[in-house]
């Protein structure tokens, strides 16, 4: 099982390489590598530091020097309707995040560092994919 924070599910999907250090980057790309490869990888929603924050040079303990990610949690929990705790296939989890990662990035990530680069790739992606479940939304507030 991994563990994964609810705003992590949206970054899984644009990720492209960049990140906050060469070691959190390889992190990144060998679980997007896994998920991809194994969409039926059973996930838990966790709340705070998850497996990939544990290469993540700004963790500090369960948290994080920066005070937005516990924000983008709480963005993407209300826009998914998820829990934390929750257990879940990654193709379920994807299932609900795409729309975000696609097209309520702002709704999800307001301020985030990778806020431009993360519309760049959701632009290409739907150039790339437009078979992409990105009007399935599965939100409580629509």
């Amino acid at each position: 099982m991994i563990h994964l924070r609810p705003h992590h599910g949206v970054c899984l999907l644009n990720f492209r390489g960049k990140g906050y250090s060469d070691e959190f980057s390889r992190n990144m790309a060998a679980m997007q590598a896994r998920l991809m490869a194994e969409p039926e990888t059973e996930i838990c929603i966790t709340r705070g530091a998850d497996d990939l924050c544990a290469k993540c040079p700004n963790r500090r303990g369960e948290g994080c020097t920066s005070t937005h990610p516990p924000l983008f949690d709480e963005n993407v929990l209300r826009l998914t309707g998820f829990q934390y705790g929750q257990r879940l296939t990654w193709r379920a989890f994807t299932d609900a995040t795409c729309p975000i990662s696609l097209h309520r990035l702002d709704k999800a990530c307001p301020d985030c560092q990778w806020l431009a680069l993360c519309k760049e790739i959701a632009a290409a992606r739907m150039e790339e994919e437009p078979a992409l479940p990105d009007q399935r939304h599965h939100t409580a507030d629509g």
